[in-house]
Parts: structure tokens; sequence; C-alpha cells
């Protein structure tokens, strides 16, 4: 299915951040810190992220 949202640039940088993490923080992921945020990524984001949050507001999170 087409995500005309999701650009090259978008999947380089998923794919930078991906390569970043270890196997237990993805997992880490799937399971959530409760049921509206995930837990952060202390290396790469700043905190959290809401499901419902758009590209934008993801990068914004994003630690440089």
């Amino acid at each position: 299915m087409a995500q005309p949202w999701i650009t090259e640039s978008i999947r380089r940088q998923a794919a930078s951040l991906l390569a970043q993490m270890t196997l237990e923080e993805k997992a880490a992921l799937t399971i959530g810190r409760d049921f509206w945020t995930t837990r952060p990524i202390e290396k790469l984001v700043t905190r959290g992220v809401l499901p419902r949050e758009t590209v934008d507001q993801l990068a914004a999170a994003v630690k440089a």
C-alpha cells in the first residue's frame, strides 16, 4: 500500500534509528510504557511516543 507521506528522507532516518537500537529496545516499543505511549529510547528520543503523533512531531522528539 502506498504511503505518500513517508518520504525517502523519512525512510532513511527510520532505518538509521533502527540500526542504532538493540533488539531489547525494539521489543520494548511493541510493549509500550502504558496504554497511550511507547517506552522512550533514552539514547535516541527525548520522550515516549503517542500512536497518533504526526511525522513532524516524531521528528521533533528525535535527538540530534
